[in-house]
């Protein structure tokens, strides 16, 4: 997955791993899928595509073999052989907790397991997603050496485009960037907003499967006025967005949420965020510091959250947004990309002396 002009929000975190390594002095040469693949015969023809490339690359070209969702791009590599001190695999949300229990995705599970023991380095995007990996890993009976699994949050946040432009705008304004996704939490959002005790707009950034949904609740709930919705956005233009949100909601019901970048964006620009209490959020959501926690599919509670931070004294909020940005820091890309250079060197150096 790799973003398009069609589709600019499409896998942008790998977008930033790669220019993150190239700004680091790597030469990449990408195998991927470029936008959303389409319907489902084309989806078929692309991974085709995708396969056949990686069956017929000379890996002895390269020093690394990086593999981004093993779950499915791991696949043509069990009929190839790979040094495995060559192998380096970045596990994201559906690796390890697939959507379903079908059967398909039990072998694309083993085949995570598979690219696992054979790889040289798991990078994981959170201390939350390394603990999960762990633990399925005991339960499946595999041992793995703790030193070879590196968290490394996914390409990070750009802290030259995405940070705080402070407005002197009054109006209180909530803020959704994402995917327009039942899972994504979408409609507990809008549930949530009729129950708001204070004037408000929110501004809905995205496209997705509910998008419909969406359309057809703001009118037959007469929102158009308080509901504006925006097309997928650029990466490059994101900070306007951000910095017109008086506060940020992450209502995700993902168990699969591995990180969450646009909450980590929002908080880089000085927003606060209110999200929900699951997976890798709970990591970097701090309560009364950076922002708030609800508890996940309620939308009664995200409501309370919302009522309570509209009444909060200017100088708590100030509070909030200085802390929020401050508490980001550590997800500079720049930072994130020159820990993976530097542990791509420290493995290039081990596998000289071998």
């Amino acid at each position: 997955m790799y973003p398009t002009k069609k589709d600019p929000a499409y896998g942008v975190f790998i977008k930033n791993i790669c220019s993150g390594l190239t700004n680091q002095g790597c030469s990449v040469k990408l195998i991927t899928i470029y936008g959303r693949p389409g319907n489902y015969l084309l989806k078929l023809v692309k991974y085709v595509i995708l396969y056949l490339k990686i069956l017929f690359i000379n890996f002895k070209d390269y020093d690394f073999v990086y593999l981004s969702y093993p779950s499915h791009t791991y696949i043509p590599c069990l009929f190839r052989r790979i040094e495995t001190n060559k192998v380096i695999v970045r596990l994201h949300g559906t690796d390890l907790i697939p959507v379903s229990k079908s059967t398909l995705s039990k072998f694309m599970q083993k085949v995570v397991f598979k690219c696992v023991q054979r790889a040289r380095l798991i990078v994981v995007p959170s201390t939350y997603f390394k603990n999960i990996l762990i633990d399925l890993l005991n339960k499946s009976n595999i041992h793995l050496e703790s030193s070879k699994i590196f968290i490394n949050p996914s390409g990070g946040v750009n802290h030259e485009i995405l940070y705080p432009v402070r407005s002197d705008a009054h109006d209180f304004q909530i803020g959704y960037i994402g995917r327009f996704d039942k899972t994504k939490g979408t409609r507990v959002l809008l549930r949530a907003i009729k129950h708001l005790e204070f004037p408000y707009k929110l501004i809905m950034v995205g496209d997705g499967p509910e998008k419909k949904y969406i359309i057809n609740y703001i009118k037959s709930n007469n929102l158009s006025e308080k509901i504006i919705l925006y097309k997928e956005q650029p990466q490059e233009i994101l900070g306007q967005f951000y910095n017109l949100f008086s506060v940020f909601v992450f209502p995700t019901l993902r168990k699969q949420e591995s990180l969450g970048n646009v909450a980590i964006e929002a908080l880089s620009c000085g927003v606060p965020v209110i999200g929900s209490n699951i997976a890798a959020v709970k990591d970097y959501i701090k309560e009364d510091y950076n922002g708030y926690l609800f508890e996940p599919d309620n939308s009664a509670k995200l409501s309370e959250r919302l009522n309570m931070f509209y009444n909060l004294p200017r100088e708590k909020k100030n509070q909030l947004k200085d802390n929020a940005r401050r508490s980001v820091v550590k997800y500079s890309s720049q930072k994130v990309s020159l820990d993976f250079y530097n542990k791509l060197q420290e493995i290039s150096i081990a596998n000289d002396r071998m």
